[in-house]
């Protein structure tokens, strides 16, 4: 097996691997893999508003995809960072809140068959808002959605233009499933 670098980006690298496949036929696949980080964070944030829970979005313009993406606040955990920093970092950053972690998942895959990038998801309970404090050009716009109904919520959303990260559509799925 071979692993080789195609190009490489400050943030990624189109890499190749080869394999031996099934009846020791070689095989290669071409994958994507993050550069300068040890993994990424997503924040699962929610907040009591009166009688509702409310699950805290964030909504920016993705190049790859041209349009608006409805997100969990996240980001990349920097080399000796501790990823439960990271998380609280980022949804600092991004948001202006603070809040309390109250569970962190493990790293998991994210796209398998495209890149090597695992998130670790946390669960925060929100604390206190205070100025986003984002970098360069970033334009991140907060979005507070209803965590009873986020299903209908976030289809409201797809039918007014925004995209809805894989992430927080198999998160609303989760929500309304009756299983």
């Amino acid at each position: 097996m071979e692993d080789r670098c195609l190009f490489a980006a400050e943030w990624l690298e189109l890499r190749e691997r080869t394999f031996a496949g099934r009846a020791g036929r070689e095989g290669a696949w071409t994958y994507v893999r993050r550069r300068k980080t040890v993994g990424a964070v997503c924040a699962v944030a929610t907040r009591q508003a009166g009688d509702a829970r409310e699950l805290l979005l964030v909504r920016q313009y993705r190049h790859p995809v041209e349009r608006e993406v409805l997100e969990f606040p996240a980001g990349l955990v920097d080399a000796e960072e501790d990823p439960r920093v990271s998380v609280l970092r980022e949804l600092k950053e991004e948001t202006g809140w603070t809040g309390e972690l109250e569970r962190m998942g493990p790293p998991v895959p994210t796209s398998p068959g495209l890149t090597d990038e695992a998130v670790a998801f946390a669960h925060i309970r929100l604390i206190e808002a205070g100025p986003q404090q984002l970098e360069g050009d970033e334009v991140i716009v907060v979005e507070w959605a209803p965590v009873e109904g986020l299903l209908d919520w976030l289809t409201s959303q797809v039918e007014a233009g925004i995209l809805v990260d894989a992430r927080v559509w198999a998160f609303a799925c989760g929500l309304a499933a009756k299983v």
